[in-house]
Order: structure tokens, then C-alpha cells, then sequence
């Protein structure tokens, strides 16, 4: 009897001593979390000051590109002529595109040599990298884009793309952002929009009439997303990151671990959802 007594009392510490080892793991996972978001926060911050620095000239404007490259009497030079659906812009790239029938590529500059300035068109996808041109304020260097139709947008190392006039989505367009860099949509209409951004980038849109809406923010990451018509609104947001919401849409979905990150105090929802009661994955384009 006194033996079967002890087997249940070193039953019992065993029990004890396994819960504190989950205990001591479930710590060490918080405490790696924590370092994890604070050294995100310091390399954000670091890209921050980095991207401060870099974007010494920012081609920015609500009312219109062109009134900008005008004062900025920069020259056009037409590089490459054909359609261009995708665009891959590093290194202080100036992106300003508008749609339109004729597809091409044009350089505008203050007459600056471009043996710095990589631009080549594969299979659709323009890849643009300017370098060091747009570090020196002496120097000013746009990349003007015309096409029919943008299935993807990518820019990384504090490059900005800018859309000159309204832009129409026929089945879904892929945004991707990091390294600081920034995106500008005046004004946005189509199927789908999905929008991912990293590394302290920015990405902001006037107004937008779109069956649906992925935004995907990280790495202190920001979207100011307005004047929203959406059918449906999928929102994530994590890292420090911050996404804003204002107009009208049918359906919310929000992760809910990082919903205070998700400023929706000016959007007017139908209904919201979890995210887990949704589909998220990520629609890619079929290749043309």
C-alpha cells in the first residue's frame, strides 16, 4: 500500500516537474519574442534614419506628376517601346507611371550621365536600378512608365513609384514594398488590390473602387488607405506597423492579435469577420 502511495506522490512531482518545464518554455518563447520584435524595431528605425538620408529628392504630388517633372525642367528619352505589366524598381528608383494605350519607357533627366542607371525589359517585367544618381541633389532622375495594364509593382531600397491619373485593375494587382520606399495611388479601381509592405515603407492611397482589398503591413510599416469603395477588406498588421482605413466597404477582416494596429476608426463596415473564417493566400497572376 505505502509503495503504490509513493508511486502516485512521484507520479504527481513527475506531473509537477513536467509542467515547469513547459512553464520554463513558454517563457523562453516569450522571452525570444521579445528580443525578436525589439531587434525589428531597432533595424526598422536604422532603415528609418538610412531612407531619411537617401531620399533627398521625392517626386510627390496629389495634383498631378507631370506639374512636377515640368518645374523640374527634366528632359524625356524614350529607352524601350512595348508593354510593361510589371515593374521591379531598387536603389533610389523614381517611378512615375500612367496607363495608357502605347506602351514605353522613358528617362527624364537634367542631362545627367546614366552609366549608373541599370533599365531592362524581360518578358513584360521592367527592372529599373539608378544607383547613386538620386543621392546627389545636383542630379535628378525619373523613370516614366506608359502601358495598358500593371499586374505588379516591387520596390525596394528607398525607391518611390508614383501613379500620374487614375489606374484601372482588370484582375489583380500585386504590391510589394520594403527598404523604405513608397508608393502613391491617386486614384485606384478594379477586381483586386493586395498590398504587402516591410522594412519602414509607405504606401498610401486617395480613393479606390475595388471588389477586394489585401493590406499586409510589418517592420514599422505604414498605409494610409482612403476614400475606400471595397467590396471586401482583408487587414494584418504586425512589428509596430500601422494600417489606416477610412471609407465604406461590405465586409472586415481583421487578424485579431494584431488588431490595434489596424486603424479603422474612419471606415463605415457592413460587417466584420476574423480572419480566420476567411481565405487569405495570395492570388497570383496567371503569366501572359
Amino acid at each position: 500500500m505505502r509503495d503504490k502511495q509513493q508511486q502516485m506522490r512521484d507520479k504527481q512531482q513527475q506531473m509537477r516537474d513536467k509542467q515547469q518545464q513547459m512553464r520554463d518554455k513558454q517563457q523562453q518563447m516569450r522571452d525570444k519574442m521579445a528580443k525578436s520584435h525589439e531587434k525589428i524595431l531597432k533595424k526598422s528605425q536604422q532603415i528609418r534614419e538610412k531612407a531619411v538620408k537617401q531620399r533627398q529628392v521625392r517626386y510627390r504630388s496629389r495634383n498631378g506628376i507631370n506639374d512636377v517633372l515640368v518645374n523640374l525642367n527634366l528632359i524625356p528619352k524614350t529607352v524601350y517601346t512595348g508593354n510593361v505589366e510589371r515593374i521591379t524598381a531598387s536603389e533610389n528608383a523614381v517611378i512615375v507611371y500612367q496607363q495608357g494605350e502605347a506602351g514605353k519607357v522613358e528617362i527624364l533627366s537634367d542631362n545627367t550621365p546614366h552609366a549608373d542607371m541599370d533599365i531592362s525589359v524581360e518578358n513584360g517585367m521592367l527592372y529599373v536600378s539608378t544607383h547613386e544618381i538620386n543621392n546627389n541633389s545636383q542630379h535628378k532622375v525619373v523613370v516614366r512608365v506608359t502601358s495598358p495594364s500593371l499586374s505588379e509593382v516591387t520596390l525596394g531600397g528607398a525607391s518611390s513609384f508614383s501613379v500620374n491619373g487614375a489606374i484601372s485593375i482588370p484582375d489583380i494587382l500585386l504590391v510589394n514594398t520594403s527598404g523604405a520606399s513608397e508608393i502613391n495611388f491617386g486614384e485606384i479601381r478594379g477586381n483586386i488590390l493586395d498590398i504587402r509592405s516591410e522594412e519602414a515603407s509607405s504606401v498610401y492611397v486617395l480613393t479606390a473602387e475595388l471588389e477586394t482589398l489585401k493590406a499586409s503591413a510589418t517592420s514599422a510599416s505604414i498605409m494610409r488607405l482612403k476614400g475606400l469603395n471595397v467590396e471586401n477588406i482583408i487587414a494584418d498588421a504586425s512589428s509596430a506597423a500601422e494600417i489606416i482605413l477610412g471609407g465604406r466597404c461590405d465586409a472586415l477582416s481583421v487578424e485579431e492579435e494584431f488588431a490595434d494596429m489596424v486603424n479603422s476608426k474612419g471606415l463605415i463596415v457592413q460587417s466584420v469577420y476574423s480572419s480566420k473564417d476567411k481565405p487569405t493566400e495570395r492570388v497570383v497572376p496567371k503569366a501572359i
